[in-house]
């Protein structure tokens, strides 16, 4: 199990032999000091391959802009080093919650939140989920990122001047596309969760309408 749980300096895991009881916590992934990394690691994700563990996880850059790393271990407690000294990718903004899917069809996929820290309109600040392409060895991401959530329904918009879609979480059932998210702010009483269903891993994603689940 991951998840943000030393936001300063990295990541621990636990384990579990039953999914109910969980211990031997240690930390898995550790900052160095010359990291392009500095703070604020949150929502880690590991995924395996072919004995490998791949994980993809949010950190601050040296200009305190959020960012998506990727560290690789042979162990699913590592210790996970980074790929390369840089972020997986850098499209230019804040971008968090890394979500990786392999499909049955042996493609890849990244979805992330582009954070609303640097996303905003002429009067809103939004964090908007997006969909890009992974490379086959899931080292890096192939063509442009695709956006394919945006705060629309009425429950996702929350008094005040940001609205949130963020943590994707991508299923797939009888051929069709789910994406779970999360929607408004972490530490409201409104802070819920919605689904979008799509017949294609990139889109075009439609709400329920019976949101928020």
């Amino acid at each position: 199990m991951y998840c943000t749980s030393a936001p300063t300096t990295g990541y621990y895991c636990w384990k579990s032999s039953d999914l109910v009881h969980w211990g031997d916590k240690k930390m898995c992934y550790v900052r160095k000091p010359d990291s392009w990394c500095t703070d604020c690691f949150w929502a880690p994700e590991v995924v395996a391959r072919d004995g490998r563990y791949y994980m993809y996880y949010t950190a601050k850059n040296q200009n305190d802009s959020l960012r998506i790393g990727l560290a690789v271990s042979d162990a699913p407690d590592g210790p996970f080093e980074d790929v390369k000294n840089e972020p997986l990718f850098d499209f230019g903004y804040a971008a968090i919650d890394a979500n990786v899917f392999l499909d049955d069809d042996g493609k890849n996929y990244l979805y992330y939140s582009r954070d609303c820290s640097e996303n905003r309109d002429d009067y809103m600040k939004k964090s908007e989920i997006y969909g890009v392409a992974l490379s086959a060895d899931l080292l890096s991401v192939e063509g442009e990122a695709v956006k394919l959530l945006t705060p629309e329904q009425r429950w996702e918009k929350a008094p005040g001047d940001t609205w949130w879609n963020e943590g994707p979480e991508m299923l797939k059932h009888d051929g069709r596309y789910y994406m779970t998210y999360s929607a408004n702010f972490f530490a409201s009483p409104s802070y819920s969760l919605g689904y979008a269903v799509s017949d294609s891993p990139l889109g075009v994603f439609v709400k329920a309408q019976e949101n928020p689940c």
